[in-house]
């Protein structure tokens, strides 16, 4: 076989120039690379310059917006106190605010009543004023003259009119007023005593139904009671406070005498020896019932009328005036 070294030869230099050529073609690239990189790494290191500058002027410019927000916060704080205080003291804008309030209410009378007596005075004091000023004049002009507040005609002391109409005015008008006042008064006290004698009459009916005993208030803060079990109407008991009004009792009467004899033994030993009063009375209760044909029933009250039926005919139980 037969080899051709001078191909080989010329196909190896031809490999080699290529070799070269490639070799010189990458270099540039690098180069090239090289280059672009550079380039691109002072772009991209300029960029971020410019946006860390932008950066920190936005920095700066939300500092001082955010100085600037607080100055404002500060004083919208401010102006909210000062509004705070404003509404607290009832003020309020009258071009942009309305106040909605009753026609008649208590305040507006109020108001009504003083500006009204503000003005009665004033004119009052300028009459005053007027009259004092013309009695002046005619003390000069005739000081002989002796002025009396009178009216009469057939007087021969020339008479003079010192009593202003105003001054009668605002004395009618606070007359008036007071009138209305003991009218407005009058009838609270109307309303109280109603209320006042409904409450007495349930108090009464109370005490009634559950001790027993019928209450009467008598003069100088005496107490008379009858129970209603008692077979006759003078059956009763009368207490008073005691000397130092503590707001004890004590046994001081009776309705009838002979009454009061036969409960000698109870009162002895429930009000001298152990001076409890209501021990007395629930035994006098218990006492009594044993004693009446009724049993537990007793007399019936009609808090109505004011009577007690049963033992011993009708009571008459006088209500509440």
């Amino acid at each position: 076989m037969f080899i051709n070294f001078t191909i080989l030869y010329t196909d190896i230099l031809k490999l080699e120039n290529e070799k070269a050529n490639l070799q010189n073609e990458i270099a540039s690239l690098q180069n090239q690379i090289n280059i672009y990189e550079q380039t691109e790494l002072k772009v991209h290191s300029s960029e971020l310059i410019k946006q860390n500058e932008i950066l920190q002027e936005t920095v700066k410019d939300l500092k001082t917006e955010n100085a600037s927000l607080k100055e404002k916060i500060m004083l919208l704080d401010n102006q909210i106190d000062i509004l705070e205080r404003a509404v607290g003291r009832g003020e309020y804008n009258k071009e942009t605010i309305r106040v909605l309030e009753m026609k008649d209410n208590p305040a507006s009378k109020e108001f009504s009543l003083r500006e009204n007596r503000l003005q009665g005075l004033a004119t009052e004091n300028q009459d005053l004023k007027t009259k004092l000023k013309e009695l002046y004049q005619i003390l000069e002009n005739h000081p002989t003259i002796t002025l009396e507040l009178t009216e009469d005609n057939d007087s021969e002391k020339e008479t003079i009119r010192v009593f202003p109409i105003q001054s009668y005015l605002n004395l009618e008008e606070e007359n008036k007023q007071l009138i209305d006042q003991v009218a407005d008064k009058e009838k609270r006290m109307t309303r109280l005593k109603e209320v006042w004698k409904a409450k007495a009459q349930e108090y009464r009916e109370a005490v009634y139904s559950l001790l027993g005993y019928k209450v009467e208030f008598l003069e100088n803060g005496r107490v008379r009671l009858t129970s209603m079990y008692s077979e006759q109407d003078d059956h009763s008991l009368v207490f008073t406070s005691d000397e130092d009004n503590l707001g004890t009792m004590q046994l001081v009467d009776g309705g009838n005498t002979e009454y009061i004899k036969s409960l000698d033994n109870l009162i002895k030993y429930w009000v001298v020896e152990r001076g409890s009063i209501p021990c007395f009375l629930s035994s006098l209760t218990m006492d009594l019932i044993g004693k009446t044909a009724l049993g537990p029933i007793g007399r019936e009250m009609d808090m109505t009328s004011g009577r007690i039926s049963g033992l011993g005919g009708n009571q008459e139980f006088p209500t509440l005036e």
